[in-house]
């Protein structure tokens, strides 16, 4: 195992065993409670930073000549330390992308209807509206844009993300956690973008 973990607790004890866990080698990292969103972002750029050595440099995605905006990525993930994550990966990975980042599905939603994005990534099992059924809704509306669907409990829905690539949904599901290059693999895929290429959509 070696991806970063990030461990927060008020309990002094917890900061202890952090620590010389990582003394030994466990890439993790200690988040006294409470936090700010400064130390939170800082303690997640740096973790994810060691992931990013060695992949490619990252690839801007070249405007569309009828189109007036860079593609539209709409992320909904309900805890806000993995938000943030996928945020700082998403910016890493690719240039000239908008992000519109929601960790609630409700608010996602609205956005959804109010403009077409050009990929959709969800969490599943979120309260509120489930990534399932958001991805129902938008079946029943015949969308046409790419959707990754993540979650750490496969059993329960990769089945049915399977179960709509195979009507014909542009649908995907990526298991988490994932590293750097797995995520962007998935992201360029969905996109059509060459890896390691500038590509005009």
């Amino acid at each position: 195992m070696t991806y970063p973990i990030i461990v927060d607790s008020a309990w002094e004890p917890t900061e202890q065993w952090v620590r010389e866990l990582a003394n030994q080698g466990l890439n993790v990292s200690f988040l006294p409670l409470p936090f700010d969103v400064a130390s939170l972002r800082n303690l997640v750029e740096a973790a994810l930073e060691i992931r990013c050595e060695g992949i490619e440099e990252p690839v801007e995605i070249a405007p569309h000549p009828r189109r007036t905006r860079p593609p539209r990525i709409v992320v909904v993930y309900p805890e806000e330390l993995a938000l943030q994550a996928i945020e700082f990966m998403l910016r890493r990975s690719f240039i000239n992308v908008e992000l519109l980042l929601f960790g609630d599905s409700q608010e996602a939603w609205e956005e959804l209807l109010r403009a077409t994005p050009d990929l959709l990534i969800t969490y599943d099992l979120m309260p509120m509206l489930r990534g399932k059924e958001i991805v129902q809704r938008l079946a029943d509306k015949s969308v046409t844009f790419p959707i990754v669907v993540l979650s750490g409990y496969g059993a329960v829905t990769e089945p049915w993300v399977h179960e709509y690539a195979s009507r014909g949904l542009n649908i995907k599901f990526l298991d988490t956690p994932f590293d750097v290059t797995t995520f962007r693999k998935v992201v360029a895929e969905s996109l059509k973008i060459p890896p390691g290429k500038n590509h005009e959509r």
